[in-house]
């Protein structure tokens, strides 16, 4: 988030608590965001899209645009961004674990003969 240090000023100039609580708010606001632009809730379209657009807005207050929406939505914020990962892990799965489970063990009778033929 380019602009979060505009309206984040603590980030930057003053060291202490402070600071860790911007520094926070950015950094949860920003893997809210990622999530809500490359993560699935759902495996249907419609409330997918409106669960991730719900997310970034909800972000986009806390990290960046409007200041006092940041401690209010902190808390469902997090929870929110880690409920979307593990349902991503059953929604979409990665392309590997995909490939793996689909794919045959191939037959091995033709080398077993030819293997029991040589003894």
């Amino acid at each position: 988030m380019t602009f979060a240090i505009f309206t984040r000023s603590n980030m930057v100039v003053t060291t202490g608590w402070p600071q860790l609580v911007d520094t926070l708010l950015v950094v949860i606001g920003t893997c809210a965001i990622a999530f809500a632009m490359f993560g699935r809730f759902s495996a249907q379209t419609v409330g997918d899209f409106a669960l991730r657009l719900a997310l970034a807005a909800l972000a986009a207050s806390c990290c960046s645009i409007e200041r006092p929406m940041g401690a209010v939505s902190l808390p469902a914020l997090r929870v929110a961004t880690i409920v979307g990962i593990l349902r991503h892990q059953h929604v979409s799965p990665p392309a590997v674990l995909v490939s793996e489970a689909t794919v045959k063990s191939p037959d091995l009778s033709a080398l077993i003969a030819e293997a029991k033929r040589e003894l």
